[in-house]
């Protein structure tokens, strides 16, 4: 069993194969790369355990350790992977909290940290969330989840059949490959969540004030826009007519004078 614990990733390696990694995205990867302690334990329980009980005729048990070594990076570096950015357009959807205590989306898959996922982040507030990893050569599957749940069989996920004409497996999932030697960097998205394409952009407006798109402004529009207001219809991008980023009465007023030819 080794660990290679490096700045914002640590992974965890069996026989020299991959078993576990994280990302300084990650609660996890923060904590193990700011101060690394090791435990050394019969760790009993689990998710499995902690539901179904332990059975005591197990015990006892022991561990037997022939030895712990660590070695320092005397400052030989490796060749940097190239970097694999997701982007998920979250604009149709209400982002939830899931488990956590703020909201988020996740990029999660069962060789990226499991159903809890990698937290992603919308720093620009534009509705898209992206995350960037380094990534070991392999093929991985993912989905996105809305919300955090770190196990398997709970709501959050993309549906299965939403992702058919692009997913793999018997659930559908994403899925991509990073390559041995490649250098060049992987883009993956923008896709709307729950589909194989981009989301359609609705936020362009070809004359402010026509809600129904009929190229005309008229009572009908009028209408439309009280409707908003009372929360009768959905907010239309050409409903802020004096462009003050919200649509209210102001605006309603703004089109009346318009039809009775008074601006």
């Amino acid at each position: 069993m080794s660990i290679d614990d490096a700045i914002k990733k640590i992974t965890e390696l069996f026989d020299k194969h991959k078993v576990f990694f994280g990302h300084g995205t990650d609660n996890a990867a923060d904590e193990a790369t700011d101060l690394v302690f090791f435990i050394l334990n019969i760790a009993i329980g689990g998710t499995w355990g902690g539901q179904q009980g332990i059975d005591d005729a197990i015990f006892p048990q022991k561990m037997e350790i022939d030895y712990v070594r660590v070695y320092e990076n005397t400052g030989q570096t490796q060749s940097d992977s190239p970097k694999t950015t997701f982007f998920v357009d979250m604009n149709n959807e209400t982002v939830v909290n899931g488990n956590a205590d703020y909201p988020g989306v996740y990029v999660s898959g069962s060789n990226l940290n499991g159903p809890a996922g990698i937290l992603m982040n919308d720093s620009d507030s534009d509705g898209v969330w992206e995350l960037e990893l380094e990534l070991e050569p392999g093929t991985y599957t993912y989905k996105f989840r809305n919300g955090f749940y770190d196990y398997w069989d709970g709501p959050g996920w993309e549906s299965s059949d939403d992702l058919s004409d692009c997913g793999v497996g018997e659930w559908n999932d994403r899925e991509f490959s990073v390559f041995l030697d490649s250098e060049e960097d992987i883009q993956l998205g923008p896709y709307c969540f729950g589909s194989c394409i981009a989301c359609e952009n609705n936020n362009s407006c070809s004359l402010l004030g026509d809600i129904n798109d009929d190229n005309l402004i008229n009572i009908l529009d009028v209408v439309l826009i009280v409707n908003i207001i009372l929360g009768a219809e959905d907010n239309n991008v050409c409903s802020d007519y004096n462009q003050d980023q919200i649509t209210d009465i102001l605006d309603v007023v703004s089109l009346v004078s318009i039809i009775m030819g008074n601006s």
